[in-house]
């Protein structure tokens, strides 16, 4: 079991605290998006939606102006029903218009409410024309009954932001970031729990040395200036040089003082030797 080596700094410990803030930002963020596209897409829906002076009953000739290449749409107004089912009724409208008028069903199922008037709009029919200009069109209910239509446009990005974009986006938005807010906030509590531990368990001086090691390891050696040339090359101090060793005794030699045996005696009756040349002569 590893010693404890102090108490740890706040300061030392990673990842940082502000990581916290930038998850609230996210988290916030996102609600306000989410909040932001429902307000969106209902004002994109109102302004879809037909007004007063763009409706007429059944049978009832009603003059629409389409520019070129402008798709409208024929809507028929459904009971409101409040926070209740709101399947999409058959279609039973059948309208008529000149020759230069195109008319089409949408395809899709698209209700838009009107909650301000309290009556729901169904889109039913489709319209444009190949010029611009004003054109008569008559609507009516094949069942027989008598009902209101209007003239509106297409809603912004079509049946899929006035079918599902608000769910997706008002909805889908900011839970996404909350789901991503909560991932960063997990992620830096585990991780500065684990620093903490390190740093107090002296984990952290290991993951130094091993740091400082792999750096070094990854480093070009680093060579020192060489010595200059006379430090370089200088001899090794010398000892001094003993004597020479005597020469060797002769074993066949005479001691000191005494006649060596080998030697004839001098005979003290014979004449001196002549002196050799440049030689002074001895006196006997």
């Amino acid at each position: 079991m590893s010693q404890p080596y102090g108490p740890v700094s706040p300061a030392d410990i990673r990842p940082k605290t502000t990581w916290y803030w930038v998850a609230g930002i996210i988290a916030v963020v996102g609600i306000l998006l989410g909040c932001g596209a429902l307000l969106l897409t209902g004002k994109l829906w109102s302004n879809a939606l037909p007004d007063a002076k763009n409706t007429f009953a059944s049978g009832e000739p009603m003059t629409v102006k389409v520019d070129e290449g402008e798709e409208k749409l024929i809507y028929v107004q459904l009971p409101y029903i409040e926070n209740g089912n709101k399947t999409a009724p058959p279609n039973v409208t059948a309208c008529e218009a000149g020759p230069e008028v195109t008319l089409g069903t949408p395809g899709y199922d698209l209700m838009l409410p009107d909650s301000q008037a309290k009556r729901e709009w169904q889109a039913v029919m489709t319209m444009s024309a190949s010029a611009a200009g004003s054109y008569q069109i008559v609507c009516v209910q094949t069942d027989g009954t008598l009902a209101v239509y209007g003239i509106g446009s297409m809603p912004f990005g079509g049946a899929i932001l006035a079918g599902a974009g608000s769910l997706l986006v008002g909805i889908g938005l900011p839970c996404v970031c909350i789901v991503v807010a909560l991932i960063i906030v997990i992620v830096v509590i585990v991780r500065r729990r684990s620093a903490r531990r390190r740093l107090s368990g002296g984990g952290a001086a290991v993951d130094e040395a091993i740091r400082r090691e792999q750096q070094r390891g990854s480093e070009p050696p680093q060579y020192s200036t060489p010595p200059p040339t006379s430090e370089r090359y200088s001899p090794p101090p010398t000892s001094p040089v003993p004597p020479p060793p005597p020469p060797p005794s002769d074993p066949y030699a005479a001691p000191e003082g005494t006649q060596d045996p080998y030697t004839p005696p001098s005979d003290p009756t014979a004449p001196p030797e002549p002196p050799k040349p440049g030689e002074e002569p001895r006196n006997p």
